[in-house]
């Protein structure tokens, strides 16, 4: 190897494996080094989740922004910042309703109360999210995604206004194009006991599994097969529960583009829908580690023309 090929290969073993920019977003484990502010600092009113430094992010401060012009957005509901004499509806950073680190992400629709609408909010990926790797880039991938979730829908038996049957605490997995792959969330059949559902078919399945305390969920996309694997850790029961194995997906994906959140029909102001820690990856490799791939080809290459 002479000398330039040698400094070229080393410089490019010494560079980071995923490449950010000032645009690039972060869901992680919506801390400020996230990118997310703490209570009431709405996501969509400011660029949430396009600041901090977690995951080679770009640093950067706080900034107010149009509503829903960064990469989270309103889909339905009473939003931030309408008020009512019970509260209000938001999606923003919370202490005290993390799993881990000093805050999590609190969703709740206080603003209407019992008889409100569900709350729902659109989060755009981009490479941030996957290490390196545009959501574009996804199509015929496999995309392995773990959040915890600590879900709740007070029902009638429990003084709440949740009617029986309602699904909700939801999040759902998105192309480009918007169709809705694969969905999780929780129901309530009866009006006490919430029960971990999953919707791979155009309905939800309900399980026998109890929600409530903070759970994982573990999800893996093969947008080449369109199927899916699902398993959830149970907080309640620190049981594994694998719910689905390369079953098909509700809708064909041509890539991962974008999330769903969606709370239940007439939740009061408890915030008892939150999640936290994030993690996505994909087996696509990201533009820099494509780099050291070919870098690391032209080696052996110069030694043999040396």
């Amino acid at each position: 190897m002479n000398k330039s090929t040698r400094a070229i290969y080393l410089s490019a073993l010494a560079a980071p494996l995923f490449t950010t920019g000032a645009a690039n977003a972060y869901l992680g484990g919506f801390e400020l080094q996230d990118g997310y502010g703490n209570f009431l600092s709405e996501v969509r009113q400011t660029n949430e989740g396009q600041y901090g430094t977690n995951n080679g992010g770009p640093g950067g401060i706080q900034t107010p922004i149009t509503p829903g012009s960064g990469l989270w957005y309103a889909i339905a509901g009473t939003m931030y910042p309408a008020f009512s004499g019970t509260g209000t509806a938001y999606a923003t950073g919370h202490s005290g309703f993390q799993y881990s680190g000093s805050q999590g992400l609190v969703i709740t629709t206080g603003c209407d109360g019992w008889g409100g609408p569900a709350l729902q909010y659109g989060y755009r990926l981009d490479s941030r999210d996957l290490n390196g790797v545009s959501p574009a880039a996804t199509g015929g991938a496999i995309v392995n995604i773990s959040f915890w979730t600590r879900t709740g829908l007070p029902g009638t038996g429990e003084g709440g206004g949740i009617v029986a049957g309602t699904t909700g605490d939801a999040v759902s997995f998105v192309d480009s194009l918007g169709n809705v792959g694969f969905s999780v969330g929780v129901n309530q059949p009866s009006t006490t006991t919430d029960y971990v559902a999953f919707n791979n078919t155009g309905t939800y399945t309900v399980t026998g599994i109890v929600a409530g305390a903070y759970s994982r969920w573990d999800i893996k996309l093969d947008l080449g097969s369109q199927t899916v694997t699902a398993g959830y850790y149970d907080g309640f029961t620190a049981n594994y529960n694998t719910l689905l194995v390369n079953a098909p997906l509700a809708a064909p994906m041509a890539n991962i583009d974008r999330l769903f959140f969606e709370s239940s029909a007439g939740v009061n102001n408890s915030k008892s829908w939150a999640v936290d820690d994030f993690s996505m990856h994909t087996n696509v490799p990201s533009p820099s580690g494509l780099v050291l791939l070919g870098l690391a080809g032209i080696a052996p290459l110069a030694r043999r023309r040396r």
